[in-house]
């Protein structure tokens, strides 16, 4: 089966960090409108660093019937961390949502994931194996997905292969002390400019195929 087209997208700065200055979060998310995007695959530090309240223990699961149309939430979260579905399900953005998870990953967790209607995908041994976790989600009937992601999933998205487009929204700002953009890389990726345009005050937004 063939995996879904999938799309890295993130604000940075001019020295490529995605932290340590304040984005435009308006023009980021404005953007995403033009992929029509099937899932969103986020990792446990991204969802951490937007929703570190747990859930408390007696909330029901986040329900609703106008969420067919909305994207899958995945969550790569191998060791257990994200403990607000609930929150993030209910905030709206998303129609459901979807852990990878290991085979060491605490069947408590898989039980927690259970009660709040979350689907528990197991696709690795010790930790995620991205390559299956994108089969995962085409056997889903996803067709796009947007990685909205720190240094470390960027990156093993980077040097697995399977970006099909690169998406920057550069601001005017040096963030000497902020996070770069990916890590883990190993050799040089070489792009494909596919347009770049200015967007807002002093920000540019370049757009590569990888």
């Amino acid at each position: 089966m063939p995996r879904p087209r999938v799309i890295v997208h993130a604000a940075v700065s001019v020295d490529g960090k995605i932290d340590g200055f304040e984005p435009d979060l308006g023009t980021y998310y404005d953007l995403i409108r033009i992929w029509d995007e099937d899932a969103t695959l986020c990792g446990s530090e991204t969802i951490l660093a937007s929703a570190p309240e747990p859930d408390q223990p007696d909330t029901e699961p986040a329900a609703g019937p106008d969420r067919s149309e909305r994207p899958l939430l995945a969550v790569i979260d191998s060791r257990a961390r994200v403990r607000s579905w609930n929150g993030l399900l209910r905030a709206g953005h998303w129609g459901a949502g979807l852990a990878f998870c290991s085979e060491q990953t605490e069947g408590e967790h898989l039980d927690y994931l259970q009660r709040q209607g979350v689907e528990a995908v197991v696709a690795g041994e010790t930790r995620v194996d991205l390559g299956r976790a994108l089969e995962a989600l085409s056997e889903r009937g996803v067709e796009t997905v947007r990685v909205d992601a720190g240094p470390t999933l960027n990156g093993v998205a980077l040097r697995d292969g399977v970006v099909d487009e690169l998406s920057l929204l550069v601001h005017p700002v040096v963030a000497v002390e902020g996070r770069p953009f990916a890590n883990r890389l190993d050799a040089t990726r070489p792009l494909r400019l596919i347009d770049a345009a200015r967007r807002g005050e002093g920000l540019v937004w370049l757009r590569y195929g990888a």
